[in-house]
């Protein structure tokens, strides 16, 4: 398997985590509160579609991201917003299939970057994000430990590298040595991490 087979299916592993979330949310769980301050479960499934929706559209046009709305991220979703999150990771998936795709440069909130690095923030958004809504809804992340360890190490090269003006995330929080590896992302990128109980269940 070459390396642009590899990056797919590690972006297809990431949003189906991810999409087992988003089905399992029970009707009374949209409005529950996020690890994300001032979202809840249906800001944050906004946010995962309109970022793929964004994404999905720049790579097929080659035009910049346009700016996220300051509307609640909510405010992209439909009445159904799992159909919303399909049909959003389908384009996303879709688009980084495309032959070649993943050598070329394409614009992105950070500048120009290659789109193998655009994947890569792909994969980190849908595993943090799902860690997210697991911790809302009371489910289990379930991936393999050597995609949350290889998304570990690629965040602790970028997150040095990003602009303070432009940084999403917060402070690095504490993590105990024998944490999952995505319990350790996630604290990376500013998750405080509850005091008992596992947050995220890893698999082989």
């Amino acid at each position: 398997m070459n390396d642009t087979h590899h990056a797919l299916d590690q972006l297809s592993i990431a949003v189906a985590a991810t999409r087992r979330l988003v089905h399992g949310i029970r009707p009374d769980q949209w409005d529950k509160p996020t690890p994300c301050i001032d979202w809840n479960v249906r800001d944050l499934v906004g946010h995962l579609v309109g970022g793929s929706r964004r994404f999905a559209d720049t790579l097929t046009t080659g035009t910049p991201p346009p700016a996220q709305p300051r509307r609640p991220p909510a405010s992209v979703l439909t009445d159904d917003p799992i159909v919303d999150f399909d049909q959003a990771s389908d384009a996303l998936l879709a688009a980084f299939a495309r032959p070649g795709k993943l050598t070329e440069m394409v614009p992105s909130p950070f500048g120009t970057v290659p789109a193998a690095i655009v994947l890569q923030l792909r994969i980190v958004e849908h595993l943090v994000h799902g860690w997210d809504l697991a911790q809302a809804t009371g489910q289990a992340l379930e991936v393999p430990p050597g995609l949350a360890e290889h998304a570990l190490a690629f965040s602790r090269e970028y997150v040095g590298n990003v602009p303070p003006d432009r940084n999403p995330f917060g402070p690095a929080q504490p993590v105990s040595r024998d944490a999952p590896p995505v319990d350790v992302l996630v604290a990376l990128l500013g998750r405080p991490l509850p005091d008992s109980a596992e947050s995220s269940k890893d698999r082989a």
